[in-house]
């Protein structure tokens, strides 16, 4: 019995033994495969473009953008009943410096008796509800007030995808342009090269518009000044009587107006006219009388 077992734990042996042999012969040779599958870097295709897209859509390639806080592009509008609207102007230039803003535009005007006046301030977004309450304070009453908020995070990051798969593009693009073999070949790469330069800038300046917009916030206020309250007229008999005088002497002074003309510039033309009428008319009658008698 121990004989068997003997000779069973010696057959183990010599079959591991020869497993590994096997294995430690093997692996060499498949890492020459694998060496000699590898092969110099090829020449850049003629068809440059279809190996860019097709470099820059692959997944390994695509740069996953770094994640971004939040941009929230605040605005807010006020209409404000105030005392003065030149002081008031001063004092919301005040609230906007005071805060690290500035301001945007304003613009001043009359109608009727009361003054109005715009005016566009931004400031840090960490102040503007701050700020808002500060306007506030500015007014005998708030007509109205509004605010909202454009979340634009999504569109960044968006935006920060596509620039950099962008550059890579560029950056592939250049290396084509160091390999180009003729004139023609370089000018239709630089030509590329320029679509996508233009494409970044782009792409750049909107990001900065947003960074900017989401950075400052915009408040427009409208000024409309108190006017004074208009005091009910009480009657008055003196008046009205002077006012009935002086009536009566404006309808005197027409009709006396009108015979000046009429004696100065009609009668002397009218009078001959009359006369010339009145004796023809008189023939006429003696005429008939003497002619029925």
């Amino acid at each position: 019995m121990s004989t068997k077992r003997t000779s069973t734990i010696v057959l183990l042996l010599i079959a591991a033994f020869l497993i590994s042999a096997c294995q430690q012969a093997t692996a060499p040779q498949e890492a020459n495969v694998r060496y000699d599958a590898v092969s110099e870097p090829e020449a850049p295709p003629a068809d440059f473009d279809k190996s860019i897209a097709g470099e820059a859509a692959a997944p390994g390639q695509l740069n996953t953008p770094a994640r971004v806080d939040s941009l929230i592009i605040k605005t807010g509008d006020f209409t404000l009943l105030v005392d003065n609207v030149g002081s008031s102007i001063e004092r919301v230039t005040a609230v906007a410096t005071e805060t690290g803003g500035f301001v945007v535009s304003s613009n001043v005007w009359t109608q009727g008796n009361s003054d109005y006046a715009t005016i566009t301030i931004r400031l840090p977004v960490a102040q503007f509800e701050a700020a808002q309450s500060r306007l506030r304070g500015l007014a005998v009453d708030v007509l109205s007030e509004s605010s909202s908020g454009q979340d634009v995070s999504e569109e960044y990051v968006d935006l920060e995808s596509r620039l950099r798969n962008l550059e890579a593009t560029a950056t592939r693009i250049r290396a084509f342009l160091d390999e180009a073999k003729n004139v023609e070949e370089a000018l239709d790469v630089n030509a590329r090269l320029t679509e996508v330069e233009s494409e970044i800038e782009q792409i750049k300046g909107r990001m900065s518009y947003l960074e900017d917009r989401a950075a400052f916030s915009t408040i427009t206020v409208q000024l409309q000044q108190d006017a004074a309250p208009i005091e009910p007229q009480r009657w008055t008999p003196g008046k009205t009587a002077e006012a009935a005088v002086n009536s009566l002497g404006n309808l005197l002074q027409g009709l006396a107006d009108l015979g000046i003309w009429l004696a100065i510039a009609v009668a002397p033309v009218a009078l001959p006219v009359v006369a010339i009428t009145f004796l023809v008319l008189r023939a006429r009658r003696r005429n008939r009388s003497v002619a029925s008698s």
